[in-house]
């Protein structure tokens, strides 16, 4: 019991099993077996690996949510969680954004016809350089909500996509004052 919070040990097991998922899937995107395998053998693994990534945001809403409900809805302390939280994510978010700006722009200036992504998730595209708008939207992590409208903006400068996960995440922290 941490801070007189009930713990939930059952949340490690999906924790582990979502993670593990999300490891598996990549592996197997990246590697091109998942969309060269069979069609049967595809179904399958999406069928049991392929919820991992809502599996974590369950699991991390679940987890979040938890102190405010213990509270009673006594939201005195959420602005030091917001900041301890920021502090945490935040850092290592935009240090991966710069490094990721950088690659996009070291490898679209020296060849780009050749730097074109082949993942599917990626939709083929050929990166260019960051332009302004990429580069706040991605500081900001905006580039998710924003490319519901438009196509401008990748996510992770294109080359790093998983980073989308960062910015429900967020937006839940956000909102998440309003249900407890």
């Amino acid at each position: 019991m941490k801070a007189g919070l009930p713990v939930v040990p059952a949340f490690d097991g999906f924790r582990a099993f979502a993670i593990l998922g999300v490891v598996t899937v990549h592996l197997l995107q990246f590697s091109g077996v998942l969309f060269t395998a069979e069609a049967t053998g595809a179904r399958i693994i999406w069928a049991t690996l392929g919820r991992a990534v809502e599996i974590l945001f369950i699991v991390s809403g679940f987890v979040i949510f938890l102190p405010a409900a213990a509270s009673k809805g006594n939201n005195g302390r959420y602005l030091p969680f917001l900041i301890r939280r920021g502090a945490r994510l935040l850092p290592a978010y935009w240090l991966i954004t710069l490094i990721s700006a950088l690659l996009v722009t070291f490898f679209a200036l020296s060849d780009p016809a050749s730097f074109a992504l082949s993942d599917p998730a990626a939709h083929n595209q050929t990166l260019a350089t960051p332009d302004l708008g990429d580069l706040i939207s991605n500081f900001t992590l905006t580039a998710v909500p924003l490319g519901y409208f438009s196509d401008q903006f990748p996510v992770g400068m294109g080359i790093n996509l998983p980073v989308w996960t960062l910015s429900p995440e967020v937006a839940f922290y956000l909102v998440m004052p309003l249900f407890a």
